[in-house]
């Protein structure tokens, strides 16, 4: 969380969050798996269209997300979204250490499960959702989550 401190005292300082900032809805996460991988971007100064479009859902849970959770993610969603193209690159989970970052408000009591995927441009995520929609495994497991 000191480490976590630093940073952000160096980001939310700098010109770049200062002509772009937004932060009235914050949750403090944490990697659930061994997976956790965002950091795939492209070189400094390499040319192409670049990683593509990533895009992060959020669950509002109501317990935190335990070792059952993680499961029935693994074992009856993440499946499914497979099955739909959409691979997940990071899941988190609420972080309920104390925010040592109080300039960042954090909002508490709000157990969430955040997973984030990529995909090579907003028309294949779009299409990715269309297939989810239609299958009932989804619908199922969905309403298992409490509706997502």
């Amino acid at each position: 969380m000191e480490v976590r401190r630093k940073a952000l005292e160096a980001f939310y300082g700098g010109p770049v969050w200062q002509a772009n900032r937004d932060n009235d809805n914050v949750l403090l996460l944490k990697p659930v798996g061994p997976d956790f991988d965002l950091d795939q971007r492209a070189p400094v100064g390499a040319g192409g269209d670049g990683p593509g479009f990533v895009a992060v859902h959020t669950h509002n849970l109501k317990a935190p997300a335990d070792a059952a959770f993680l499961r029935f993610f693994r074992t009856e969603m993440e499946p499914v979204l497979q099955a739909a193209g959409i691979n997940v690159l990071a899941p988190m989970a609420t972080e309920a250490s104390a925010n040592t970052f109080p300039r960042l408000p954090v909002r508490e009591n709000l157990p969430s499960f955040v997973w984030f995927a990529r995909f090579p441009d907003a028309a294949a995520y779009d299409r990715a959702l269309g297939d989810l929609a239609r299958n009932p495994d989804w619908t199922k497991a969905e309403a298992r989550l409490g509706g997502g």
